[in-house]
């Protein structure tokens, strides 16, 4: 009943266009993402034709909303890319390709890695993926300042590679296995400022 009633909910907010619910904030993007992954699931577990539809309106906004050459960030082509956004994307593509559902996903795979390729740079000895810039720490909420910092991006760099699977991306690339290192010494406890549930997702699916 639960997943019914969500479903539901999701068939009365998909647009024509095949976007999640109103593009007017900066969430929206997310929010697509997260219910494209809600929806691709769904058809890949019931194989209910009556989802397909929706699935590939859904995979196909995700396309077209892709800056060329390189990942996603709030909006539809704006220029801009950042490793956050672009995670989710390959998250939604990822479950899409697996339930064979039709888009270009080696051109959709190879500009996203463009994107994380020209986020990664050496930082002091260490190959660090930033967030909206080469390098660059994560992004915080005001309200959230204090909280330690995680490699979060790191841990979206390691689980997109192996995800993608491109074949040069292996568990075995020194990137991926620096990363993961890092990711490993930095393992979530239940303590004030250092309960991150962003990292908590990211890192446990990438190692």
């Amino acid at each position: 009943e639960p997943c019914r009633r969500g479903l539901s909910y999701l068939r009365k907010v998909q647009y024509d266009n095949g976007c999640f619910g109103p593009a007017d904030d900066d969430q929206f993007v997310y929010n697509h993402a997260i219910c494209t992954m809600a929806v691709v699931e769904m058809y890949g577990l019931s194989g209910d034709l009556m989802l397909k539809g929706m699935a590939e309106r859904a995979v196909q906004f995700i396309v077209r909303a892709q800056n060329p050459n390189s990942g996603w960030r709030y909006g539809v082509r704006t220029g801009e890319s950042d490793t956050s956004v672009t995670g989710w994307m390959v998250l939604a593509l990822k479950s899409a390709k697996m339930t064979d559902l039709q888009f270009d996903a080696s051109k959709c795979f190879g500009e996203a890695a463009n994107w994380l390729n020209a986020a990664t740079v050496e930082v002091n000895g260490y190959s660090k993926t930033g967030y909206d810039l080469p390098g660059s720490d994560n992004a915080r909420l005001r309200g959230a300042q204090m909280y330690l910092n995680n490699p979060s991006m790191d841990a979206i760099n390691i689980m997109s590679r192996l995800f993608m699977n491109d074949g040069k991306w292996t568990v075995s690339h020194p990137v991926v296995r620096q990363q993961a290192t890092e990711c490993a010494r930095n393992v979530p406890s239940w303590e004030h400022e250092k309960i991150d549930y962003y990292y908590w997702y990211y890192a446990s699916l990438a190692l």
